[in-house]
């Protein structure tokens, strides 16, 4: 992260304008995967009043060469706060261009203010919090175990066609939950997935070979 020489008036109002930010709720919904997301518009809800009554902007913007994104809060006072996010685009035009920088303004301003996603009844399921289940996997009803098998099928089946690092980020980000469900109820199911996770990861990770 880089800063402006002076920080003296933006940290006290930076600390105070995340003490009232709240999470960003899931309210979009990926069809592909039946789960909800907090997309860009719900993460910029969260943080816009919080921001706006302690001074403070956010400008977000993306290199000529359109290989990172910068997100810069600036306080009334000139003061400001800048990360920077690569840019990785899956699809050369405007439209994966877009795409990308979508996608990385919504994860660089959650990770520059703070800010995490929760359920729309996130609140309710805090005054009501489940029991954790002791039922061990040999003894869960066959049917969900087959369905669990079923899903992990299908998204292994679905690993095998992502063809960018973006594409599998935004994969990852959907099925987050769903995930969670698995390793809490399906040990074996969730390390079969989470081995083809790996390896994909992998993939888009490795160094590119000068040509």
């Amino acid at each position: 992260m880089e800063t402006s020489q002076q920080t003296d008036k933006i940290i006290p109002a930076f600390v105070a304008a995340q003490a009232a930010m709240e999470g960003a709720k899931k309210d979009s919904q990926n069809p592909h995967f039946k789960s909800r997301y907090a997309d860009l518009e719900s993460v910029m809800q969260a943080c816009r009043t919080a921001l706006k009554e302690n001074g403070l902007a956010v400008f977000q913007t993306a290199d000529a060469e359109g290989r990172t994104l910068a997100t810069r809060i600036y306080h009334t006072s000139g003061q400001w706060l800048e990360s920077v996010t690569p840019l990785i685009v899956g699809k050369q035009d405007m439209q994966g261009f877009g795409s990308a920088v979508t996608y990385a303004r919504r994860y660089a301003l959650m990770a520059a203010l703070g800010i995490a996603p929760e359920d729309d009844d996130g609140n309710e399921a805090a005054k009501h919090p489940a029991q954790p289940r002791t039922v061990p996997n040999q003894q869960r009803n066959p049917a969900a175990t087959g369905q669990a098998t079923k899903y992990v099928d299908t998204q292994i089946k679905h690993l095998g066609t992502i063809a960018s690092k973006e594409e599998y980020e935004g994969w990852r980000d959907a099925v987050d939950e769903k995930l969670t469900q698995l390793k809490n109820g399906y040990q074996a199911e969730y390390d079969r997935l989470v081995a083809v996770m790996n390896e994909v990861q992998a993939k888009f990770t490795q160094p590119v070979a000068a040509e």
